[in-house]
């Protein structure tokens, strides 16, 4: 008789401890609920500089809204000013109803202003502040980023996400690598290589069949395949898609190249991969790379060209390329391959850059 009575309050314990761990899971769910319905994710960061304060704007998407197909999330821009970065980001929670979560934000633009001049302190901040994440994409933009940042773009739900899939797809076409806040920071010193980010142009998208013009004036595509170079002294350089794809034949996974015979046929070849040895001496890099490529069209004279031929025309052409912008952004006083900082690594020491020879030799093997 004991013995029952002893399993019935053993019973009993269990099912009121079961009640009350399912009462708090209840409280907590209905916690995060609340939590959740106040929470703003914040998808991109646009930070720019006025005469006297900071300009930094938040694109955020509600929490509570992000499964709400019929309507869809709903997304907002807040805008927040002050005389330090930390300032301005304060500012924004401030002004919102929402409290901005900078986790899952994917790219930071800075505007022209700052890409003249305090840019180097901005990101320095950035990064040691922890007021974003060393990992999120940085995008130059012409014009104040601000625009950029609340601007309508026609593919994608807000011009935060289209730009960070765009920014990702040029560099795995060919164009340059992706520059992060980290990556950027870690060429602070002048010594370790030069620093260069994407630089977006911004290009009115055509209205739709049965629009008009004015219905779409704030509709804009971006224009990603450029890329802003720093000198020696600071100064910004803004390269077009001729710079933008050399310096991918070295840094990016892939891309095209096309080659041109002497009586104007051509082949285009796609990367599939590369392969860089490099070897140094005082001033002095040679650069051995080996390319791996698969033919993807020709029109050359030779309807059928041995793959002998073929390898050597696209070697050519890749030596040519980057030749010419080597050439072209010496002039500017712009390492845009980063022979300094390679040289530096080596030997810890900086030479002048017009005293640096670059020996390449290519190697281009047909798929």
């Amino acid at each position: 008789m004991k013995g029952k009575k002893h399993w019935r309050k053993i019973l009993i314990a269990v099912v009121l401890a079961c009640a009350l761990v399912a009462a708090l899971l209840e409280g907590n769910s209905l916690i995060e609920r609340l939590q959740l319905t106040k929470l703003g994710i914040v998808l991109g960061v646009s930070v720019d500089r006025d005469e006297q304060d900071y300009v930094v704007c938040a694109q955020l998407v509600e929490a509570s809204s992000v499964n709400t197909p019929q309507s869809g999330p709903a997304y907002q821009v807040i805008v927040g000013k002050g005389k330090t970065l930390m300032g301005a980001f304060d500012h924004i929670k401030a002004q919102s109803s929402l409290y901005p979560a900078y986790a899952h934000c994917k790219v930071l633009f800075v505007g022209e202003e700052l890409t003249k001049n305090g840019l180097d302190g901005v990101m320095k901040s950035l990064l040691t502040g922890n007021l974003l994440s060393g990992d999120v994409q940085v995008v130059a933009t012409q014009g104040e980023a601000k625009k950029t940042i609340t601007s309508k773009v026609p593919i994608l739900t807000t011009s935060s996400a289209y730009m960070a899939e765009d920014n990702v797809l040029v560099s795995q076409i060919g164009g340059r690598k992706l520059v992060t806040i980290k990556d950027y920071c870690a060429k602070l010193d002048g010594k370790s290589g030069t620093k260069y980010l994407p630089y977006a142009i911004a290009v009115r998208a055509e209205p739709p069949t049965g629009q008009t013009q004015g219905q779409t004036d704030n509709v804009f595509l971006y224009d990603l395949d450029n890329t802003v170079a720093f000198d020696q002294d600071g100064n910004p350089h803004v390269y077009g898609k001729e710079v933008t794809r050399a310096v991918g034949l070295l840094e990016a996974k892939g891309g095209q190249v096309t080659a041109y015979d002497d009586k104007g046929g051509y082949v285009t070849v796609a990367i599939s991969k590369v392969r860089r040895v490099r070897a140094y001496a005082p001033a002095h890099v040679v650069g051995n790379y080996y390319y791996s490529v698969r033919v993807i069209e020709q029109t050359l004279s030779d309807a059928n060209p041995d793959a002998e031929y073929v390898q050597r025309l696209v070697a050519d052409a890749i030596d040519k390329q980057m030749r010419q912008t080597e050439e072209e952004c010496r002039k500017d006083n712009v390492d845009i391959f980063s022979l300094q900082g390679r040289l530096y690594k080596r030997y810890g020491q900086v030479w002048p850059l017009e005293e640096i020879t670059w020996e390449r030799n290519i190697s281009v093997q047909c798929l």
